[in-house]
């Protein structure tokens, strides 16, 4: 039994591998500089239990993260295995069998991200799952010729209690609304997003979240609870178009430098417009920041309290978890993120991207956008040495006449001084005098001789 789950476990690595054997393409700089990112975990909870009082919050569990640029040597991948009982994980998450991702980025550009998650038990009631599945597989994959796809998710055998098992059900399945919605709750499987604005998909094989932001009478939990995630988003040189659709969030990135080197700090500005006709329970905003930055600060609608999380592929994520915090149908929310170019980063175009999860709406992720390129730029040269008069290119003493042989005031090169050694007289020197001494003393001889 182990060695079958093994194998499904890791036939979404291999999926999601073969799709990553492209050559590769050269990269440019700018706004349509080809970029890629990959990101998948197979579970990740962030809820509190009994009316809020005792948080839940662990994972991403057995993660999976990469992003072009840098072209990294091979794909991430990530696994757990023989799980069983989730340490935390309490009433909601009882077991798991075997957790794992893959997650690859590349300059095509072409992201491709996959995760699965086997012999899934969640909500314990009275030790008995209310939810089970065989096998929770996510798939996407995203270039710049073909839409983003989901092709290859799959989902075995999803349970719930009593009715009939679900397999492979359409993307943004409700399950069973007449017995979660009492339970304060939902329950998507296969939910699929395209990027909020940008060109990528967001896949989950099972989202269970609060839809009020309140725990009703009968609600289990508040908050939400994630099985088995891919996304993968690219930015396009060849003017592929956004995917973003009419998702109900829309998300707006901008950067405050388009250049910048090591050192430097950038501002990132992030406004999350929710254009549903409910307002938007923010769970969790989560910055990726790209590996060539490292993070500084942030504030805004969201609060000013973050935790970073080091992506296995590269980069870090600053995660937001505000409390009792709503973006209301048509209002938005801007953040903001301070971050300093590292001392390390290497040079190319880096893309932001941010993430959003709205308790009663789902999961958005912008798509790559806000490129920032570090460049080392040219040093500012060293001062040129003190050179003496006659060999500095400058007409020190104001005659005309600049350096050696050409000012007579100069003796070689080395001579630190352009002024003539003779001193002036009206305005001309004694051996012009001379001359003119001499010449008039001759046109006075010549003048007697004649008389």
């Amino acid at each position: 039994m182990q060695s079958t789950l093994r194998r499904a476990a890791f036939a979404a690595v291999a999926l999601a591998a073969s799709l990553l054997a492209v050559p590769q393409a050269s990269a440019q700089t700018g706004a349509k500089a080809p970029a890629a990112s990959a990101d998948a975990y197979a579970l990740d909870v962030d809820a509190r239990l009994l009316n809020g009082s005792i948080p839940v919050d662990f994972g991403p569990r057995a993660r999976s993260s990469q992003e072009y640029p840098p072209q990294a040597p091979a794909p991430a991948e990530a696994s757990e295995l023989k799980v069983g009982e989730v340490p935390a994980g309490g009433a909601l998450v009882q077991s798991v069998g075997v957790m794992t991702s893959f997650a690859g980025a590349n300059s095509q550009p072409l992201a491709a991200a996959a995760s699965q998650t086997v012999d899934v038990r969640l909500l314990a009631q009275a030790g008995v799952p209310l939810i089970q599945a065989d096998v929770l597989k996510a798939v996407s994959t995203t270039d710049c010729i073909n839409p983003p796809s989901a092709a290859g998710t799959e989902i075995v055998n999803l349970r719930v209690s009593t009715f009939d098992p679900i397999t492979n059900p359409e993307p943004n399945f409700d399950v069973l609304p007449q017995v979660f919605g009492p339970l304060g709750l939902r329950v998507i499987a296969n939910e699929q997003f395209p990027t909020a604005d940008g060109r990528g998909l967001v896949v989950n094989a099972l989202h269970i979240y609060n839809t009020s932001g309140a725990t009703v009478p009968l609600s289990l939990f508040t908050g939400d609870l994630i099985v088995s995630h891919a996304m993968s988003t690219v930015n396009c040189p060849n003017g592929a178009p956004s995917t973003g659709g009419n998702n109900p969030i829309f998300i707006e990135k901008n950067s405050d430098k388009a250049k910048a080197k090591p050192g430097d700090t950038v501002t990132y500005t992030a406004t999350i417009e929710n254009k549903a006709a409910t307002p938007c329970l923010v769970n969790q905003v989560i910055d990726h920041l790209p590996q060539a930055f490292s993070f500084e600060s942030t504030s805004g609608a969201f609060g000013t309290t973050a935790t970073t999380v080091n992506r296995t592929g590269g980069g870090t994520d600053v995660i937001l978890k505000p409390s009792n915090v709503t973006i209301p149908a048509g209002g938005s929310g801007t953040q903001t993120f301070v971050v300093k170019v590292r001392d390390d980063a290497t040079e190319g175009t880096y893309f932001n991207n941010v993430e959003i999860l709205c308790g009663n709406l789902g999961n958005f992720v912008k798509g790559l956008d806000a490129p920032v390129t570090v460049d080392f730029g040219d040093e500012e040269p060293p001062p040129p040495p003190d050179k003496p008069q006659c060999d500095d290119g400058e007409d020190n003493d104001g005659d005309g006449k600049i350096d050696f042989p050409a000012d007579p005031g100069c003796s070689s090169k080395q001579d630190d001084n352009e002024v003539d050694e003779h001193p002036r007289t009206g305005g001309r020197d004694l051996a012009g005098l001379a001359i003119l001494l001499m010449l008039g003393a001759y046109a006075v001889r010549r003048k007697a001789a004649t008389i």
